[in-house]
């Protein structure tokens, strides 16, 4: 096995060169990688799997969890004597530099990321460099990374910056012969410590992405592909991402135009969170009530499972306080960028007359609750809104992606790192919310022109 630092298959010597693009979604819970080699071997990619270190239910998704212990080296392995962090990507983009002191060093988002990013890449190079020899083993692999950001992030240029910085600064710990250690980052960031090694990558290579634009590229890259505006809406751990976007062509480039952006923290697990305290009041409420009962001469319950609630116990509306609140926040959330895509942003697309594609993704999706909003959306902007309603569409799974055991159901967990495998310069135009006008709904009579209108043209 080569070492883990390493970048180039062993013993080779030959000058003709393979690219190869490592695509990172840098997940909330849990982190996916794609490689590809977009000029050889038609267009190859590669799921990386993560073995033992990565989560029962499928071993391409790697948990975004990093262990260090007190003198602050890193590894994504389960360690009973080490410290582990998770929510690292939240804390980053709350606050990237703040954090707290451990013995001579100080751990923040930003140095957590950079570890867990340099740990990832370590992987993922060292299981192309064994499993894939055959097919490559006879080229210089010259790489580029993509990273994805959250949509509505792209337009911020200081966050693309934090993001490209991480990830070029775990490219270069990734290549030191030492461990990767939260101390050494601290060291570098302070001056006091440099990395002696040879980057083995262009600084041009390394590039971020909107995770939305990644995520529908395999199907603006594939023979199902229509131009128009779409809506993508992604449904993480932590947050709802949802966009809306028109898909065309420039001049034989793609462009994706994006007219919405929003992002709100009402993924999977708040929705769970939510759910838990909601029960968790009721509950409370349904034991004061038992130890304030004045009856004494009322039997007491004779086992301790009869003191325990059933939904029946907390109220006729105890199920629909539990759980409308939260459906009404995320109701509102998709229903903010509908109105907003019909009234100023693309009022006069075919879409409201055909159908608004809807692109349902994300590892959150299979919670009933929210496939319920996009139902009941779509009963009501055909009722109401005078259009033919949403149209749900799955995302495709591109046969050149090469994975052990992938159910085609899941592709659209790994989607992103998919989108993210394809060379930065092979994308197309981005253009966000911001640079883009407001557009005016077209007040003309469809017979304006027509002083007295007979039957024949009716």
């Amino acid at each position: 096995m080569p070492p883990a630092n390493a970048t180039q298959f062993q013993n080779t010597n030959h000058a003709e060169i393979c690219d190869v693009v490592i695509g990172i979604d840098f997940g909330t819970s849990c982190s996916k990688v794609v490689l590809q080699s977009p000029y050889f071997a038609d267009r190859r990619a590669m799921l990386v799997p993560f073995g033992d270190l990565g989560h029962p239910i499928n071993s391409h998704l790697l948990p975004t969890k990093l262990y260090y212990d007190r003198q602050g080296n890193c590894s994504l392995a389960t360690d009973l004597n080490s410290l582990c962090t998770s929510g690292i990507k939240l804390r980053l983009l709350q606050n990237p530099d703040i954090g707290e002191s451990l013995s001579d060093f100080a751990i923040t988002p930003r140095t957590l990321a950079i570890a867990y990013i340099a740990l990832v890449l370590r992987h993922a190079r060292q299981w192309f460099l064994t499993t894939q020899s055959k097919i490559y083993g006879n080229f210089r692999i010259r790489w580029h990374l993509n990273i994805g950001i959250p949509s509505p992030g792209y337009d911020d240029h200081d966050r693309r910056e934090l993001f490209k910085c991480i990830a070029a600064d775990a490219w270069r710990f990734s290549l030191g012969t030492e461990s990767v250690s939260l101390a050494r980052i601290w060291q570098y960031f302070e001056g006091r410590w440099k990395p002696n090694n040879r980057i083995d990558i262009e600084s041009d290579a390394i590039n971020v992405m909107p995770e939305i634009v990644a995520e529908v590229l395999g199907y603006a890259k594939s023979n199902l592909r229509e131009n128009g505006l779409h809506v993508l809406i992604d449904i993480g751990a932590g947050t709802i991402d949802i966009s809306g976007f028109i898909l065309h062509n420039k001049e034989g480039e793609d462009r994706y135009s994006f007219l919405t952006s929003d992002l709100d923290h009402l993924g999977a697990y708040h929705c769970h969170l939510d759910r838990v305290q909601r029960i968790k009041e009721h509950v409370t409420r349904w034991f004061s009530h038992l130890a304030g009962r004045q009856d004494l001469a009322m039997p007491i319950m004779a086992s301790l499972p009869e003191y325990f609630p059933r939904l029946a116990d907390f109220g006729t509306d105890a199920e629909k306080d539990i759980l409308e609140e939260f459906y009404t926040r995320c109701r509102a959330l998709v229903h903010r960028t509908l109105k907003s895509l019909k009234k100023n942003r693309d009022p006069n697309s075919e879409r409201w007359k055909t159908g608004l594609p809807i692109f349902f993704c994300g590892g959150g999706k299979s919670l009933s609750i929210y496939r319920r909003v996009l139902d009941d959306l779509h009963e009501c902007w055909q009722t109401s809104m005078a259009t033919r309603g949403l149209k749900i569409i799955d995302l495709p799974k591109p046969a050149n992606l090469v994975a052990d055991s992938l159910d085609e159901q899941l592709y659209d967990r790994f989607a992103v790192a998919y989108g993210l495998s394809y060379p930065y310069y092979d994308i197309g135009e981005i253009r966000p919310p911001g640079s883009i006008s407001n557009v005016s709904i077209d007040p003309t009579p469809k017979y304006a022109h027509i002083e007295y209108v007979s039957k024949d043209l009716v």
